[in-house]
């Protein structure tokens, strides 16, 4: 596969709200044979931005983009889903090949409260799961994809 073939663009956001609120926006960008992250945070008690690149060769390149594929984060999907009081998460992914997808979803990735309150606000089902995003897994698989990606910078 050539450097050129695509490009993958990721942009993670976990925000906390409460009274000591934080935030992290973790940015990752593959193409033309470079990896690029940025992780920028704020909010109380937040730690130092990084920036890192790396150059990668088409081996590696070939193996992100195997990761992206068999994680299925080459598909269109949007989900946007009320915020609240716990984490909140917002993903925006973006591949282009020959054509471009996009994965947008926001939403409650860890509601807070007793179960009483989530049921009032978030509804029954909410109650085991603590979310309201439908497609959670995509919030996962972005996190697995920045661990595998920082494993590859080291």
């Amino acid at each position: 596969m050539s450097t050129s073939d695509y490009k993958f663009s990721l942009s993670l956001k976990r925000q906390e709200r409460s009274k000591d609120s934080n935030w992290r926006i973790t940015k990752i960008t593959v193409a033309s044979g470079k990896a690029s992250v940025t992780k920028n945070y704020g909010g109380f008690k937040s730690q130092k931005n990084k920036k890192s690149e790396k150059k990668i060769n088409s081996a590696t390149e070939k193996e992100i983009f195997d990761f992206i594929v068999s994680n299925k984060l080459n598909i269109n999907l949007k989900e946007h889903r009320k915020t609240g009081i716990g984490i909140s998460a917002f993903l925006d992914i973006e591949l282009t090949t020959n054509k471009t997808t996009n994965i947008n979803i926001s939403g409650m990735s860890k509601i807070w409260g007793t179960d009483s309150y989530i049921k009032k606000l978030w509804k029954k089902k909410s109650i085991k799961s603590r979310t309201n995003i439908k497609n959670i897994e995509y919030i996962e698989l972005a996190e697995n994809f920045i661990k595998f990606i920082s494993n590859l910078e080291s």
